[in-house]
């Protein structure tokens, strides 16, 4: 007997159009869903970007003024002033080579004591160097001719800023020193007297000592002319920003200021997500990192100069990822109901792993991988509610790494998160399974201890931290022989809240700190308690 095959072609041809119909409507469905996640978290994340870029601002504003405010008070000093006055009346004095003029200059009594002074300045105000220069744009005092500076006589007449202050301008300029080679910011104030420019006061600050501004963000700074001078990537500083103005700067006015006439563009390029239209907006990808970001700017007009903030959504690329390999897996389901569970709980799983993700992010510290100030609150609120139950007493110290600023300045900031790290680690292994540690911001620690006899037991434990963290190590080349100050406080002998422990440990640390370091103390006199490793 013959088999009609007419109703299984039908049942075929509807099996595949409704196919068609759920991988069509399954890519609709996950790309829906991608990019309202992904949006939301990009809007979280400007929102995030924007608001370090004004804090990042402010900051670098409010430093910036402060050493505007330099050169404009000493433009009226009568030192300075008188100096001027006296070169301007007395044209044997400025006469001759400039060789001659440094040699005349150096020598002057006058002008050697406003060369000190200049110095003295500096040295209060934490500036790198302060000269001052005639109306013809001669140095004819410096705050250190000794070291690497401008040379008494050197000519700035053709320095931007000098041009802004003869013109009766406050300026503030950046370039590569002529005498140093060192980059940095020039900030100039005109002196006026009687009614005609005599010369200018200038302060120049390197950029390696604002470079503090920008450690703890994904950030850059560009001048006027969009080139990077300052960033936390040293490797994309004097790159141009697309669509920068130093394509219109003259080579010769390059070489002046920068001390280079070629700069690279900075690779910042739209994020490439493979598929149709619509796609996540404002993304970017920024120095060749596979990495989606956005990119918040902050201009401060008033002194030429842009902030730009980085904001890295590390979380993007991995829903991007997801999404494409969820549709994939929808499109080629061999039995519906089997892979539509099977997907589904893939998709559940990788949106776990996502908020387990942002849960670690929120909740340790990235430096150290150790909890952070947020989850310390929750570890000891439940440490102090399980020793007010138990009757037992608990202990909280509170410490962090002496002279560590010392080292960041002497070795810089790579070697100081490399000794954060190695503190962390020895911390741990001091505390063992008695406690927890916990890294509450720049070199502050913090270590709970729940469930300890009285304070020998305390002072036994901070005696191993002080003992491992005074260990020496090897960072980068750098030998460092680490020490820490601890300060103690226990529950509920010294006080029976959390805020009172904290401050009792916090107090205690500074006791320590004012004995010289490298121990443990306790605030209260009565109960002191230290030790020097």
């Amino acid at each position: 007997m013959k088999v009609s095959r007419g109703p299984w072609r039908a049942a075929a041809a509807v099996a595949a159009l409704l196919t068609a119909a759920w991988c069509v409507g399954a890519a609709w469905w996950v790309k829906s869903d991608y990019l309202a996640r992904t949006n939301a978290l990009i809007a979280s994340e400007r929102l995030q970007a924007e608001t370090r870029a004004r804090d990042l601002a402010g900051s670098i504003r409010r430093n910036l003024h402060f050493i505007s405010g330099v050169p404009e008070v000493m433009a009226h000093t009568s030192e300075v002033r008188n100096a001027l006055a006296r070169l301007a009346h007395a044209p044997g004095l400025a006469a001759g080579t400039q060789a001659e003029r440094s040699q005349r200059w150096s020598a002057d009594p006058r002008l050697r004591e406003l060369s000190s002074q200049l110095a003295s300045t500096r040295n209060h105000l934490d500036v790198d160097i302060l000269y001052v220069a005639d109306a013809a744009g001669d140095v004819i005092a410096a705050s250190d001719t000794t070291r690497a500076g401008p040379s008494i006589a050197t000519q700035i007449g053709e320095r931007e800023y000098f041009r802004a202050a003869r013109e009766g301008r406050r300026s503030l300029q950046y370039a590569v020193g002529k005498a140093t080679g060192i980059p940095g910011l020039f900030f100039a104030s005109p002196v006026v007297i009687d009614g005609h420019f005599a010369g200018a006061v200038v302060v120049k600050v390197h950029m390696a000592n604002l470079s503090f501004l920008l450690d703890q963000s994904d950030a850059f700074l560009s001048d006027a002319n969009g080139i990077i001078i300052m960033a936390h990537d040293k490797r994309i500083e004097m790159m141009a920003l697309p669509g920068a103005g130093i394509a219109d700067v003259s080579a010769a006015a390059k070489e002046e200021r920068y001390r280079r006439q070629n700069f690279a563009p900075l690779p910042l390029e739209p994020w490439p997500y493979p598929g149709a239209a619509p796609q996540p907006q404002g993304l970017i990808t920024l120095a060749g990192s596979s990495i989606p970001s956005v990119l918040a700017v902050q201009r401060l007009d008033d002194y030429g100069l842009q902030i730009n903030v980085n904001q890295s959504i590390p979380a993007i690329a991995a829903a991007k990822s997801d999404s494409i390999w969820f549709t994939v897996l929808l499109a080629t389901l061999g039995g519906l109901l089997i892979w539509i569970c099977s997907a589904l709980t893939a998709y559940v799983l990788s949106l776990g792993k996502s908020r387990a993700r942002l849960w670690r992010k929120a909740h340790f510290d990235v430096l150290t991988g150790l909890p952070n100030r947020e989850l310390f609150r929750q570890q000891f609120a439940a440490a102090m509610a399980q020793a007010r139950q138990t009757g037992r007493p608990m202990a909280l110290m509170i410490g962090d790494v002496d002279r560590f600023k010392a080292v960041n300045d002497t070795h810089g900031h790579g070697i100081g998160d490399e000794l954060l790290r190695s503190t962390g680690e020895r911390l741990m292994g001091s505390v063992g399974t008695a406690g927890t540690v916990a890294r509450l911001g720049g070199d502050e620690f913090a270590v709970v201890l729940p469930d300890i006899d009285d304070a020998t037991d305390a002072l036994a434990i901070a005696q191993r931290i002080i003992t491992a963290v005074g260990a020496p190590i090897a960072l980068g080349g750098a030998a460092l022989r680490p020490t820490m100050s601890l300060g103690i406080a226990l529950y509920p002998e010294d006080s029976a809240d959390a805020g009172g422990l904290m401050r009792k440990a916090d107090d205690a640390m500074y006791v320590a700190k004012r004995q010289g370091g490298n121990q443990a103390a306790r605030s209260t006199p009565a109960k002191a308690m230290r030790h020097a490793a």
